[in-house]
């Protein structure tokens, strides 16, 4: 088999499972709540106030620790991939190559240029959960199920092919390690957040 042949057939065991997800497991009232991890908008609401929640449980020193470089892995993950990686790839969102999409209001939006592959928001989101996970260990297991939920919520939801998901999980899992090595060799180190703030 070559690697043609190869390509294909991933191609369409993608297609297959994003149809078994998308349409053999569609439950109404879940499909509805995927809008809250496919919306940017109700993203950023939700880390601001899980911030701001921080800051008070953790102290303000700690908070602003954490705060910079979660910033840094959302920050450069968006930039990898909308500036270099979707347009390499140039994948067609599925609701635009697949029959009968159960498809998110909030999609419902998106520009018919949109990009699929990889998903941004589960390369952020790997990228982030690195990050907490190593400047404040108590918080590793609620990074990671935030993880998980985005990128179902982005296969659930029509936006994204299970391999676009699972693609900005690698980048973003060695983005985060990149970004938690470079915060071990310069600020704070990993010793460098204060559980008292």
């Amino acid at each position: 088999m070559n690697l043609p042949d190869m390509v294909n057939m991933a191609a369409h065991a993608d297609a297959a499972a994003f149809r078994f997800i998308n349409h053999t497991l569609y439950w109404r009232p879940l499909a509805d709540a995927t809008y809250w991890t496919a919306n940017d908008y109700c993203l950023m609401g939700f880390l601001i106030v899980g911030a701001f929640g921080y800051w008070f449980f953790r102290g303000w020193r700690t908070a602003l620790v954490v705060g910079i470089w979660s910033g840094f892995a959302v920050l450069f993950s968006n930039l990898l991939h909308n500036a270099a990686l979707k347009p390499f790839f140039n994948r067609a969102r599925p609701f635009l190559t697949q029959p009968d999409v159960h498809l998110s209001a909030y999609l419902k939006d998106l520009s018919a240029v949109s990009l699929s592959f990889p998903s941004t928001h589960a390369s952020s989101a790997a990228a982030l959960a690195m990050v907490i996970a190593h400047l404040d260990p108590g918080l590793r297991f609620p990074a990671w199920a935030f993880a998980l939920c985005i990128g179902w919520g982005a296969i659930y939801s029509g936006g994204h092919y299970p391999a676009d998901v699972l693609a900005g999980y690698a980048i973003g899992f060695g983005l985060g390690w990149v970004l938690v090595k470079f915060s071990q060799w310069t600020w704070p180190g990993p010793q460098g957040v204060s559980k008292k703030g």
